[in-house]
């Protein structure tokens, strides 16, 4: 009686196309994973940048609204007597005690680059020393910022800079700032942001 080959198995060309489907299946699942990573961590630079831009607006906002707010009189010791110091369409300077703590300070806010910085210094009785600087936004693409008077109904706009005995005039500032992040496809996305600030202490 002869004996049969009962052993089964692949062939050389079987295993070399089960190779080849198998790297292309795998190549496939590793690009689609890559391109989801990079997607999600632009969702998340782009969500962290949004989310900073407004919370150095509303930084921004809250210490604008005390502007001039100077329980022991001492913006009438300065050399320029307003509560406005500087007032230009990328810079704003402004006097109040924004720290609570009976003290006037003087607080700047301001576009560097990509950067929105905001300086601050207490009066020490004599000066102004020199300011502490921090980084309240970043990724930036513009910040302006537009005055007003106090005209009823309509607040009349001062055009900036605004200069002079005009900065007594100011009665209404409103901030404006664009993000720019990039989206999966890697293009630009923006996000605007604005409020409209009419300080309580100003009369």
């Amino acid at each position: 009686m002869s004996s049969r080959n009962t052993q089964s198995g692949f062939t050389l060309p079987e295993l070399l196309v089960s190779v080849l489907v198998m790297s292309f299946v795998v190549l496939g699942v590793t690009t689609v994973y890559l391109s989801n990573q990079r997607a999600y961590e632009r969702g998340q630079t782009q969500t962290k940048t949004h989310q900073n831009a407004r919370v150095g607006l509303e930084m921004l906002a809250r210490e604008l609204r005390m502007a001039g707010f100077d329980p022991q009189d001492q913006i009438s010791l300065q050399a320029s007597p307003s509560v406005f110091q500087v007032a230009t369409a990328t810079t704003l300077t402004f006097l109040a005690d924004v720290s609570g703590d009976d003290t006037l300070d003087r607080v700047t806010y301001r576009l560097q680059g990509q950067l929105l910085i905001r300086e601050f210094s207490s009066w020490n009785g004599s000066i102004f020393p020199a300011p502490a600087v921090e980084v309240v936004a970043l990724g930036l693409a513009s910040f302006g910022l537009a005055y007003a008077d106090g005209t009823q109904p309509t607040n009349l706009p001062l055009s900036a800079p605004v200069t002079g005995t005009t900065l007594w005039d100011i009665r209404r500032v409103t901030v404006t700032l664009q993000t720019e992040a990039a989206t999966v496809g890697g293009l630009q996305t923006a996000y605007d942001l604005s409020i409209d600030v009419r300080p309580r202490n100003l009369v």
